[in-house]
């Protein structure tokens, strides 16, 4: 029995943007053809591409609301051989007709999927000047079915076994009460088979099972759809001039990576650059306790790594000088994560752009350390001033509340008074 689903969209809310989506995820959904290229799209003349059915999607879309329909064609018999570009056709060509006699059209293009389930299935993408009904579905399901028996090869040689067998079965006469308990009297009942000894099952199970110093057949690895051939040591990454040659690792090899391989690569980079920094703090941090010195902040390290954190562990806000600073910061994470991404030349000369930033930002940062150390000082004694200015005007709101009765008014005038003694002394 075949099976007819689906939903549609109008082209006033999107449909064209959601038939493309569709089109691409029924070709590039993983399965064993994804590896491949993706699966085959056809219609009813023949395959085509997948920019060839965006163009169809486009033009069909022209002159008018139209009806973006997503269907789902699957039946009960599947298998090898089944023949589901034919079966498609023929169902699609059936709704087709139906349309044309009402002076529609329907443009529609399919793929099938039967590499990642057990129940083979096909997706039709449509665009249709009308809405498909009732009516149409049925007739669709009803063109799938004739459409499975002609296409769907049949075994002849089970047909002829079983069909005997099936006659046999309906001329047969069933035994009355007395003969079944006659026939159960006489029929013997069945014995168990005794269990081997252990010795013997042992020495069974040592004849059957694998010898273990024998030669195993090589297992065969599943095949990966992404490749990472490049190989980085330790030293390779404690040499800082790594940074001026990563735009060559990346274009190294023969074959031309994807964006996503480019991708992955600074997802393994990140990682491995942020243990060894933390490798060179822990370093130096046990040369200063060797060497019996007070282990205090590395000071050219965070001018390189850290200084917005060592201004905020220092003025615990964020002041105009601060934000300036993780500003700057930002835009360096921006400008190396450009680097990543880019090739060749033009990734070779983002990194000495970023390289020559980071020493005019150190230099910038060392002589404007006495300013910052003052401006510092300035800030916290502002702050501390209007701290002392909100608690005043708090406490004269406070005094200037109306009392809601005479105990109320007598504890607010003895507090009142306490707040002035407070202040004289």
């Amino acid at each position: 029995m075949g099976v007819v689903k689906g939903g549609y969209g109008r082209s006033s809310s999107g449909g064209v943007k959601s038939s493309k989506q569709a089109t691409r995820y029924a070709a590039n959904r993983k399965g064993e053809e994804q590896h491949q290229g993706g699966r085959e799209i056809y219609d009813r003349d023949g395959v085509v591409s997948k920019d060839e059915a965006y163009r169809k999607i486009e033009a069909a879309d022209q002159g008018g609301d139209k009806y973006h329909y997503r269907l789902t064609l699957s039946h009960a018999q599947t298998g090898e051989g089944v023949d589901h570009n034919a079966t498609t056709r023929e169902t699609m060509q059936r709704l087709e007709e139906r349309h044309a006699a009402q002076g529609g059209a329907v443009t529609w293009h399919a793929v099938n999927h039967t590499d990642h389930t057990r129940h083979e299935h096909t997706h039709v993408i449509a665009v249709t000047d009308r809405r498909i009904g009732t009516a149409d579905f049925a007739n669709m399901r009803a063109e799938m079915d004739r459409s499975y028996e002609r296409h769907t090869p049949r075994d002849i040689e089970r047909v002829e076994q079983v069909r005997p067998q099936e006659q046999r079965q309906e001329v047969q006469v069933q035994a009355t009460p007395e003969q079944q308990r006659e026939e159960a009297q006489t029929t013997p009942e069945p014995q168990r088979p005794q269990a081997e000894p252990a010795q013997e099952q042992w020495e069974a199970q040592e004849r059957t099972s694998p010898d273990p110093s024998a030669e195993q057949p090589e297992r065969k690895q599943p095949q990966r759809q992404l490749e990472m051939d490049w190989i980085y040591t330790e030293e390779q990454y404690r040499d800082e001039r790594y940074l001026a040659e990563r735009p060559s690792l990346i274009t190294s090899g023969e074959a031309t990576r994807e964006y996503d391989q480019y991708k992955q690569l600074e997802a393994t980079l990140q990682p491995l650059e942020r243990q060894e920094l933390h490798t060179r703090e822990m370093e130096w941090a046990r040369e200063q306790r060797e060497s019996g010195q007070r282990p205090e902040l590395n000071q050219a390290y965070w001018q390189d790594h850290g200084a917005v954190i060592e201004d905020l562990r220092q003025s615990r806000s964020m002041t105009e000088g601060g934000r300036q600073r993780y500003m700057d910061s930002q835009a360096d994470n921006r400008w190396m994560h450009r680097a990543v991404n880019e090739r060749g030349l033009k990734g070779e000369a983002l990194i000495q752009g970023y390289q020559a930033r980071q020493e005019l930002r150190r230099d910038e940062r060392a002589a404007q350390e006495p300013q910052r150390q003052t401006r510092w000082g300035e800030d916290r004694r502002q702050h501390n001033a209007e701290q002392a200015q909100r608690f005043e005007r708090q406490a004269q709101a406070w005094a200037e509340r109306p009392a809601r009765n005479p105990r109320q008014q007598q504890r607010q005038e003895r507090q009142q008074d306490q707040y002035q003694g407070g202040r004289e002394r």
